[in-house]
């Protein structure tokens, strides 16, 4: 069996190991010192990423991602990864489930994610889920006024949808968040 790299996987590799050496290395010391970077430096960033064409490589072209298979993802995570301070997140990777949207969400919000005109967040608020969205037991239903949540309930083998709570969009849910929309990162409102 061959392990070694291809000619195509070396070239990706290493543009994105210069990528992070001469766009991301610079603005390590501002992170640290700052416990973040300027929105400034973001934008410079965002600039780059786009000329280099690292934006949304998790996603395909038709949504103005670079289409990358899931190991030239990991080639290219490696090297932004050498980066300290989590510097690398101003890389903008969109949450993958964005492409199972209506056309309608995704236009208005996975294609500007993919060209770095926004940026998404992905949050699992339930005590039992993790990292794993599969184990999520609450959903929600668009009612009048907001959402209605609804959480599957398992008790000796019955499962049952109990109301969770009402929320007119921008109103704080039980968890105390608030979803911010605009521009740049969103953000956890306490």
């Amino acid at each position: 069996m061959e392990f070694k790299l291809s000619k195509e996987h070396r070239a990706l590799q290493e543009k994105a190991r210069e990528f992070t050496e001469q766009v991301l290395f610079p603005y390590e010391m501002e992170c640290e010192e700052n416990n973040g970077i300027t929105p400034e430096t973001h934008k410079k960033i965002t600039e780059e990423v786009m000329k280099w064409g690292f934006n949304a490589t998790n996603h395909s072209k038709e949504h103005g991602g670079q289409g990358m298979t899931l190991f030239e993802q990991m080639l290219v995570s490696e090297q932004l990864g050498m980066s300290t301070g989590a510097i690398w997140d101003a890389v903008p990777q969109p949450s993958f489930p964005m492409k199972f949207g209506t056309q309608e969400q995704i236009d208005e919000y996975l294609i500007p994610s993919c060209q770095c005109k926004r940026r998404d967040a992905y949050a699992i608020t339930e005590a039992d889920a993790g990292s794993d969205p599969t184990q999520c037991q609450t959903t929600a239903v668009k009612c009048d006024g907001g959402y209605q949540r609804r959480k599957v309930v398992r008790h000796r083998g019955q499962h049952r949808r109990l109301p969770a709570g009402t929320y007119p969009p921008g109103r704080r849910s039980r968890e105390g968040h608030r979803v911010l929309r605009g521009e740049g990162r969103p953000r956890r409102e306490d």
